[in-house]
């Protein structure tokens, strides 16, 4: 389980694992994956998962840039393939290892690069929507098909040129310096800048809302059976059955939950406060 502060609740269950060495397995069918044309780069909003400012991953900080504008770094690529085919990623999106996709610390999420093998000029383009990989000098991780175009799949290991392509993607802070250099709290920190008095709000993952009660009766019964205690239906101002489960205690419960839900065909859900 990833250790994550501040804002994180959308990293994939599986990036512990992506760190380690890349995929050495290839499909037994790879004809359609080397004949698929680069995906063309289009605006899309940012995902609303995988996009925290700062992040920590087994005790290392990392802090996602709030543009992909200008972004150029050279380093080493990695890649994985079929043990986490349609399992998660960071964006919430199962991934797809026929589909040209990557993952990255610090970019933001969808961004398109076109990634350049450096020793025999061979470039591709690729979808950032995930998080990794957290191994030292490498600076982006690639889905077996991207890697496969690069013929890097037998190596597993090689020295890319990465580069941000237009349109760029801009985060929410990204007009705002005062939010862009504000240094994340330790948890001992917050506790001590929060007035005493302050009572401690509690966090839930609302997964369905509905104009009629029995509708959300239903699915909160589905999610019951399957996940215990603690879904509930809470009313709201606009008058919706909001199916939610919760209270949370922490980032690690929002994992464990993310993926039960994904498996259980729910892949839309937001953190809410009471």
């Amino acid at each position: 389980m990833l250790s994550c502060r501040t804002v994180i609740f959308g990293l994939s269950l599986s990036i512990a694992v992506v760190l380690l060495a890349a995929c050495t397995s290839s499909p037994e069918s790879v004809e359609s994956t080397d004949a698929a044309a680069d995906p063309v780069p289009f605006a899309e909003p940012p995902s609303r998962l995988g996009n925290p400012m700062v992040y920590t991953v087994f005790g290392e900080e990392y802090r996602v840039v709030s543009s992909s504008e200008g972004y150029r770094e050279h380093g080493l690529a990695s890649w994985y393939g079929r043990q986490f085919h349609g399992k998660p990623t960071s964006s919430g999106l199962p991934y797809d290892m026929y589909a040209q996709t990557a993952a990255h610390k610090t970019l933001p999420i969808p961004t398109f690069v076109r990634v350049t093998r450096l020793d025999n000029g061979r470039s591709i383009i690729v979808r950032v929507n995930d998080r990794g990989p957290f191994v030292a000098d490498r600076i982006i991780d690639l889905s077996y098909a991207a890697a496969r175009k690069l013929g890097m799949t037998e190596e597993g290991l090689t020295q890319v040129e990465v580069k941000a392509l237009p349109p760029y993607q801009y985060l929410a802070w990204h007009a705002d310096p005062a939010i862009q250099n504000a240094q994340p709290l330790s948890a001992s920190a917050s506790a001590a800048a929060a007035p005493a008095s302050s009572p401690r709000r509690e966090q839930f993952l609302q997964v369905g809302a509905f104009s009629q009660r029995q509708a959300a009766e239903h699915l909160r019964q589905r999610l019951s059976a399957r996940l215990g205690s603690g879904v509930e239906i809470a009313n709201s101002a606009d008058a919706l059955y909001r199916v939610r489960i919760g209270p949370l205690r922490g980032p690690e419960d929002v994992d464990r939950l993310r993926l039960a839900l994904v498996e259980f065909g729910i892949d839309t859900i937001y953190l809410t406060q009471d």
